[in-house]
Formats: structure tokens, sequence, C-alpha cells
């Protein structure tokens, strides 16, 4: 697995980002829980979480708008889909 492209979220729970997308100025990921010391995926935990700028770094965030998060999650696993 790149370990650049794992995130932790706060809850200590590590996802590696499967798809990326940027849509109206912002970014969004698609990623599925991992076990790093098995060094394996669990593609039926699957998020999306917004990708947003704080301070010198980066952090996730949910997407407030239910709509607006549906829709993005149908596109990101679709292009997930179609690239596998």
């Amino acid at each position: 697995m790149l370990k650049d492209n794992i995130i932790t979220l706060d809850n200590n729970v590590s996802y590696y980002i499967l798809q990326d997308m940027n849509y109206d100025g912002r970014k969004y990921v698609l990623a599925a829980q991992a076990d790093l010391e098995k060094d394996n995926l669990d593609t039926n935990e699957l998020i999306v979480k917004e990708i947003v700028s704080e301070g010198d770094g980066l952090i996730t965030a949910d997407i407030k708008d239910q709509e607006e998060a549906e829709r993005i999650t149908k596109v990101l696993i679709t292009k997930f889909q179609m690239e596998k």
C-alpha cells in the first residue's frame, strides 16, 4: 500500500484513498478502511470525505449537504469501478 494515500481519522481508523475528484472548487475522496499491519483493504467499509485546508495541513470533513454527498459518492464509485 502506498503510505501517501493513507488518511487516519480522529477515531484512529486508517483509510486508503481509492479515488479522488475535484468538483465545484472542492476536493473529495473515496476511501476504503485499511489494516496497515496486515496490508489489507476492506472495500466493504467505504467512506467519502471532503479534503479541507486547515492551517499548514489538510483535514477531512463530512459533506454537509446530503443530496450533494449522494451525488458525489455515486460519481466517485463509478469512476473507481471504471478504472478497476
